[in-house]
């Protein structure tokens, strides 16, 4: 069902990517709801090259091998190791990845746990952070943008 559904969301658009249009030729990869084993996500980078792609976004959300926050990554995360591996693959390929990284809201993967709790927007609110909160951007924002 998977690889259907990325097919069929690729058939869609790959005619447009035949012509030279646009510099940037991007794909988004959304990992919320479920995450490829390395080797699967390095055999799509392969196919979307192939396709024409020169740009993936990457929205690793909670697969992501975060240290600081390490409670964020669950237990689908790629290593650090593989992440490198990836993005290396795809340099290889001609083809950026770029992180597409939730700032302010979309945050449930955070702060649904109690340690960010008081960094919310309000406290029935999971999935925006509050950004007056002097410590949401002490303690949050700089952690992601060291990566």
């Amino acid at each position: 069902m998977k690889k259907l559904f990325l097919v069929f969301a690729l058939s869609l658009s790959l005619s447009a990517l035949a012509q030279d249009d646009f510099k940037v030729k991007a794909f988004h990869i959304d990992h919320r709801i479920q995450v490829m084993p390395i080797q699967e996500l390095k055999d799509f980078a392969a196919y979307l090259h192939e396709s024409g792609i020169n740009t993936i976004i990457m929205e690793w959300e909670a697969s992501f091998p975060y240290t600081r926050n390490g409670i964020v990554s669950n237990r689908f995360a790629y290593t650090k190791e593989e992440v490198r591996d990836f993005i290396s693959y795809c340099a290889g390929m001609d083809i950026q990845v770029i992180p597409l990284l939730q700032c302010l809201g979309h945050l449930e993967y955070v702060l649904k746990y109690e340690r960010y709790a008081a960094l919310r927007e309000d406290r029935y609110e999971v999935s925006q952070l509050c950004p007056l909160k002097k410590e949401a951007v002490r303690q949050l924002i700089p952690s992601y943008c060291r990566r």
